[in-house]
């Protein structure tokens, strides 16, 4: 029988903390021969080993990926992660030695490995709820251990926000990428006689009897509802293998349909409620996002052209630079999901996944790895497994039946950053795309992804969500009444002022321009120099992009040297690896 084949696995992905370890890690013995510590376990020991192995050869068969004859293991545990021996002795007797896992951010140790397997498959991305006996004990009940010097009610409403933002983050994931998310600027069509049945699918004809307006979601669907409906329109063909969850398509009231409060400047706006999905259409979608194109527009459209200019991040993570997501302009961006970014050097549009919202030095920037269906010489067709981790939006195919085929423009490890000023907006399912603009998505030879849609223009940093869109209520709600209100999940969240940077570090300077300037138009025959020439001349014309100073107490917690931070464009840069779902690197060692 020939030798044991190991394959080296890494898992990159990590929830670890390390403000949880023990504290008595030196051996002291008492007069009487007694002692208690916890002793750190190296990755070469049997014990740590038996973690790297058992682990890794669990998480390879839960992905059906077993291979006869071949053993895994793990370089590393996952980031923040470390095993600690207890070793007990009273009077001089044998010493008693158990192991403990410690890192989880719920002040948690694992007892053993078995114990430990349902979160790794959790960090590893095969299961989208954790199902460990330690996080589903936690999800309904935050715990009030108070690790940094705050009240007790400080920590329930950060654990309590923190729990609704990764809850709600994970079933985003699993939802149809047409679904607009609360807090988000929208199209709807409103009809003049809602009764009438009318051709309203078609998204490239202004119908009589009806006008766009512009609104901010409130209430959403509680499934993926169907994108169009069951009938061809205009002579076009709709798709037929557009993903529904189990729910009935043509339950079109109530759960299935969005609450929408129209953009107004004068509160409150008007409440449209039971809109359905046909009706809604994100942000981006429409020319008018940009540009005047109706004299006779709807007085929505101005206010919320001044409301999608904005940007601010939200739930801040335990790092204190780093977030949960961001508010981009129109549309709100989560963590592990697909947006569309720029790309100069063959002037497609790329996707970026996101596994980092980060405020660096002087920018807002993202971190992760970037993606393109139309490959040059310099990518790398993405493995099983690399497909199996991307997002499901990006899983569900062209549309047509056919299946998109992935190039990474990472080297594997590696991770680029760009400012948020790069990117266009969120990435769609192709078959959205098509229904909402008439573009043929993936079907072209030199269409690139999501085009059709716009491209978001930043030239405002807020604090939060409700000093960008100029409101004090959303649908009837107090967003100024106590924090717990705000983190029900059942209601919109707008972030409290504490999980934002301070005035001094989001106020940029008056010199400040926006960096979609130079960015290309996707709209075909214009070019980016009358764009840019167009943009001047409002300048010229005394339209001076306004600036909003923050207003509030600064939060503690991000006291650093005064600087003044303003968005910038960006050359995408490679820098050192960053965090993967899974990657199999049998040789190469990830630098910490």
């Amino acid at each position: 029988m020939g030798p044991t084949t190991y394959t080296t696995l890494e898992i990159n992905t990590s929830d670890g903390v390390d403000t949880v370890y023990p504290e008595r890690t030196e051996k002291l013995v008492e007069p009487d021969g007694s002692y208690e510590y916890f002793r750190l376990v190296a990755d070469d020991e049997p014990k740590a080993m038996l973690y790297l192995t058992k682990g890794a050869n669990a998480l390879m068969e839960e992905y059906g990926m077993i291979e006869k004859g071949v053993q895994y293991i793990f370089k590393t545990l996952p980031d923040n992660y470390r095993l600690y021996e207890h070793v007990k002795c009273h009077g001089g007797a044998t010493p008693r030695r158990d192991t403990y896992l410690f890192g989880h951010p719920a002040s948690k140790r694992f007892r053993s490995v078995n114990e430990f397997i349902p979160h790794l498959l959790y960090l590893a991305g095969k299961d989208k709820t954790c199902r460990c006996v330690y996080c589903s004990s936690t999800a309904s009940k935050t715990g009030s251990t108070t690790i940094r010097r705050r009240t007790k009610r400080e920590v329930e409403v950060s654990e309590a926000r923190r729990t609704v933002a990764v809850e709600e983050r994970q079933k985003e994931q699993e939802t149809a990428g047409w679904v607009m998310r609360k807090g988000e600027i929208v199209w709807v069509w409103v009809s003049d006689n809602p009764e009438a049945e009318q051709d309203e699918n078609d998204p490239l004809i202004d119908h009589d009897g009806g006008i766009w307006m512009a609104g901010i979601v409130a209430e959403r669907p509680n499934y993926s509802p169907p994108l169009e409906k069951s009938k061809t329109v205009g002579g076009r063909g709709l798709f037929s293998d557009i993903e529904l969850d189990d729910t009935s398509p043509w339950q079109e009231v109530g759960d299935g349909c969005y609450t929408i409060q129209l953009c107004s400047d004068t509160e409150p706006g008007q409440i449209l409620e039971n809109i359905k999905q046909c009706h809604v259409r994100p942000w981006l979608a429409r020319l008018e996002c940009c540009e005047v194109r109706n004299r006779a527009e709807h007085p929505t459209i101005p206010i919320a052209r001044k409301m999608a200019e904005t940007i601010c991040l939200f739930d801040r993570q335990s790092e204190d630079v780093a977030f949960q997501g961001a508010f981009i302009g129109a549309e709100k961006i989560f963590l592990n999901e697909p947006v569309r970014i720029t790309n100069d050097a063959d002037h497609f549009e790329d996707v970026l996944v996101i596994e980092k919202v980060f405020k660096d030095d002087k920018f807002f920037m993202l971190k992760g790895i970037q993606y393109t269906a139309y490959p040059s010489k310099e990518c790398t067709a993405i493995t099983f497994e690399e497909f199996a981790n991307l997002p499901f939006r990006m899983r569900r195919g062209s549309g047509s039946g056919e299946v998109i085929k992935w190039f990474r423009r990472n080297a594997l490890g590696e991770r680029v950053e760009c400012s948020v000023g790069s990117v266009l907006g969120r990435w769609y399912e192709p078959q959205a795309v098509h229904a909402w603009t008439g573009s043929t998505g993936f079907s072209g030879g030199n269409r690139a992804p999501g085009k059709g849609l716009q491209r978001t223009v930043l030239t405002r940093i807020v604090k939060n969500r409700k000093e960008g869109l100029g409101l004090h209520s959303l649908n009837g709600v107090d967003l100024e009444t106590d924090v717990e209100v705000k983190i029900q999940p059942g209601r919109l969240t707008l972030d409290d002022a504490e999980d934002t940077p301070t005035r001094d570090q989001v106020t940029p300077e008056r010199t400040f321009k926006s960096v979609n300037l130079r960015i290309p138009p996707a709209t075909p025959g214009v070019s980016p120099t009358k764009e840019m020439e167009a943009k001047k001349e409002e300048v010229k014309e005394g339209q001076e992009v306004e600036m909003v100073e923050a207003q509030g107490e600064d939060d503690e917690e991000y006291e650093e040297e005064e600087e003044s931070d303003e968005l910038a464009s960006q050359d995408d840069k490679y820098r050192r690896p960053g965090p993967e779902v899974l990657s199999q690197s049998p040789t190469k060692r990830r630098r910490r």
